[in-house]
């Protein structure tokens, strides 16, 4: 069997890079963190790290360990610390970045909502759709949409976000629609980014990479929304974004069938510090509202916002 407490000191003595080091923070004898660790290492047949001038060189069987165990031993730590104490409710000042569509649509709504449960708490929501970077800008918590390149920041996955292509009704009357994902080649599209030139979609073949012959790029999805809703092509969009628009009309739903591949939402926290406590309880707050939106039914209840499908 696993001994939990033998994986926590490994975590720490990757964290400060030696057995020294793990024998002061945690105030147990060298000899102990030693042993703990090589009975690890024999409960797992694994070698994890080995000894050197500069401190540890981790295996990759120790790089995996670390990596799976890390959160959960610092988690495991703010749970014990908060059970010591009385809870006093959480106060401070808590500085969030998150990107610009999803910012104003549902993180700032979901945030006011938080502050007025606790009136002790001050946030300060900077919207960006650049990654900034979070520990030299001082944040407590970034929100990102899609892929992350960042792996030095805590992940906590919140959310997961429908996508859809979608026109506006002139555009389509106009020029019609696609009615497969290779059709798209011989319409405009609408890109978020210059090198965003394929879409992976996910339809009753499974996943396929179509790439796009992008006639307008902005780097702003409110720009790419407003953009559609002029006419100037097909667009790839979050579905919490043009909902409303699908509903109204101002926009109609392309490649049914086809979907984009869903979006994540991830929360990131700088690595190496305890989770500020309004920021873990923001993340929690956040993700159970978005649970509560059921963001696929704005099209099968609705019945609205589709075209048929024809080639141009």
């Amino acid at each position: 069997m696993i001994d939990l407490n033998a994986v926590r000191i490994f975590v720490k003595v990757v964290e400060v890079n030696g057995f020294s080091g793990a024998s002061r923070a945690l105030g147990l004898p060298k000899s102990t963190i030693s042993r703990k660790v090589r009975e690890l290492e024999t409960v797992l047949g694994q070698r994890l790290a080995h000894r050197n001038t500069r401190g540890l060189a981790l295996t990759e069987a120790g790089r995996r360990l670390y990596a799976r165990c890390r959160e959960a031993a610092e988690d495991m730590a703010s749970a014990v610390e908060e059970a010591r104490q009385p809870p006093a409710g959480l106060a401070g000042l808590l500085r969030i970045t998150a990107p610009v569509g999803i910012g104003q649509t549902k993180v700032q709504p979901s945030l006011v909502r938080f502050l007025a449960r606790h009136p002790k708490v001050r946030a300060e929501l900077a919207l960006s759709d650049e990654r900034v970077n979070v520990v030299r800008n001082g944040f407590d918590l970034a929100l990102r949409m899609g892929e992350l390149d960042d792996s030095s920041l805590k992940v906590k996955r919140v959310a997961v976000f429908e996508r859809i292509l979608c026109a506006s009704p002139a555009y389509a009357a106009e020029h019609g629609v696609p009615a497969d994902p290779e059709g798209l080649k011989g319409h405009a599209c609408i890109a978020i980014r210059p090198e965003a030139a394929t879409w992976e979609l996910q339809g009753p073949d499974g996943r396929r990479r179509v790439p796009i012959s992008w006639r307008l790029c902005t780097n702003n999805i409110a720009a790419v929304r407003a953009a559609a809703l002029d006419g100037a092509g097909i667009a790839e969009m979050p579905l919490h974004l043009v909902g409303d628009d699908l509903v109204a009309g101002r926009l109609v739903h392309v490649l049914k069938q086809w979907p984009p591949v869903a979006t994540a939402l991830s929360a990131l926290f700088p690595a190496g510090a305890r989770t500020a406590p309004a920021a873990k309880a923001f993340v929690e707050f956040l993700a159970m509202e978005l649970r509560t939106v059921q963001t696929g039914t704005i099209l099968q209840k609705n019945g609205i916002g589709e075209v048929t499908s024809r080639r141009a």
